[in-house]
């Protein structure tokens, strides 16, 4: 008997294409769903299956946080690390907790933003770039009606200074749970990472780009404790939320590039008048631009 050979026809995606797509562009983390899928809608609903999981376990730790926040049950690990931080402050972590505090500040978040929906645009990727820009604003939101929610204060500021770029800054005023550097650390970055990792097909560079991501989000995450403006609780808040955000935005990535793939692999039939046959419509070009 001979093996069935994948399809060709237009607009399908086999099952050979499927895993090569998940085990090639996303690395070793999407392999056991690409070994263990049929068909493209198996693969998909299972990839989506994961990253709704992974929005569902953080929501879920977030609340449970939230809660035993609210209680003040963990109020005394808080302060003690607050405090165990601030004995062990010295000149040279100070640099590195002012360098933390630049890079998840603002300024330095929207050119992490720009940069990104450069890179994205000049490879014609502009659906990433756009959901690039959803993650923050999205972020953003969610950011303050939590810290709005919660309405937590902030450590007391005992001999607190912060010197950037030469001038001093005054004590953050806005509530303290979640961190918001964390939430947008998470965000952005890790928005960031995604979707360069689905451009950037070679392990290596992959490997780099989740291996930098991470590393800058925990840099920013232990500077805010460090530098007394958020308790531990406050960090680990802001990285669970925003798991929950990413994790939507990157299941909206998957279902907009597959929707974005088949229309353009899938030309509309065209009736033409003055012929019993139809023309297929070919794609435009400027859909291209909409797809990975």
């Amino acid at each position: 008997m001979k093996a069935r050979e994948a399809s060709t026809e237009p607009g399908d995606l086999s099952r050979e294409s499927v895993r090569g797509w998940l085990s090639g562009r996303l690395g070793r983390i999407y392999r056991w769903p690409a070994d263990h899928t049929r068909s493209r809608g198996a693969a998909l609903g299972l990839f989506l299956g994961i990253g709704l999981s992974v929005a569902v376990l953080s929501a879920a730790g977030f609340a449970l946080l939230a809660h035993h926040v609210g209680r003040g049950n963990t109020q005394a690990f808080d302060t003690a690390v607050v405090e165990w931080m601030r004995d062990r402050r010295g000149p040279w972590l100070d640099v590195l907790a002012v360098v933390g505090a630049v890079i998840g500040s603002g300024a330095a978040i929207w050119a992490t933003l720009g940069l990104g929906t450069l890179f994205f645009w000049k490879r014609d990727r502009r659906l990433s770039a756009l959901l690039l820009w959803i993650s923050l604003l999205g972020g953003i939101v969610l950011n303050r009606e939590l810290k709005a929610l919660f309405d937590r204060p902030r450590p007391e500021p005992v001999d607190w200074t912060l010197t950037v770029l030469g001038r001093d800054t005054a004590f953050p005023s806005s509530q303290s749970f979640p961190s918001g550097h964390a939430v947008t650390a998470v965000v952005v970055l890790g928005t960031l990472a995604y979707l360069v990792m689905r451009t950037e097909t070679t392990p290596g560079a992959q490997r780099a780009t989740l291996g930098a991501a991470a590393g800058l989000i925990a840099f920013i995450g232990i500077s805010r404790v460090y530098l007394g403006v958020h308790y531990p609780s406050d960090v680990l808040a802001g990285y669970l939320a925003g798991f929950v955000w990413t994790s939507f935005v990157a299941g909206a990535a998957e279902v907009s590039h597959l929707a974005v793939r088949r229309q353009i692999r899938s030309p509309a039939v065209v009736p033409n008048r003055g012929d019993s046959r139809s023309k297929h419509a070919e794609p435009s070009l400027d859909a291209e631009k909409w797809t990975d």
